[in-house]
């Protein structure tokens, strides 16, 4: 079998492991350039409070300490596939987001998740319980 990254030598282990030039999900003995996925998905965190205010959200998290930042996903369906909207918050300590330009009388749904970055490549955490809020 003929390594990925033919270049690279795989490490010892023998646990399923991150590429992180292509971010494919291999095992060792194919020679990329590798890290232990454990090792790189940063905590969730938790959404405390979504408001509901005239035409727009306030979206209200718990801070994760070890992770870069955040990305929060506002849209019309639960499964996150239509009018869906992303927003990435590039401080640690941010909590907060207001959400505006929404339509009035229309239930949102919201979901956060955190990301840090590991060899120069973000590394997401998988996403928070979603919470829904009707604008007024």
């Amino acid at each position: 079998m003929q390594a990925h990254h033919p270049d690279r030598e795989a490490p010892a282990e023998n646990v399923p492991v991150k590429c992180l030039d292509c971010a494919r999900i291999l095992a060792p003995a194919l020679g990329h350039d590798l890290v232990k996925i454990e090792d790189t998905k940063p905590k969730k965190t938790k959404i405390k409070k979504v408001k509901a205010s005239k035409k727009a959200l306030t979206v209200i998290w718990n801070k994760v300490s070890g992770v870069k930042g955040y990305q929060v996903q506002v849209a019309t369906d639960k499964k996150f596939k239509k009018n869906k909207k992303t927003v990435t918050i590039k401080k640690q300590k941010t909590t907060k987001i207001t959400r505006k330009k929404l339509k009035a009388k229309k239930k949102y749904y919201v979901r956060v998740r955190t990301y840090k970055t590991v060899h120069g490549k973000k590394v997401y955490s998988s996403w928070s319980n979603v919470k829904n809020t009707k604008t007024k």
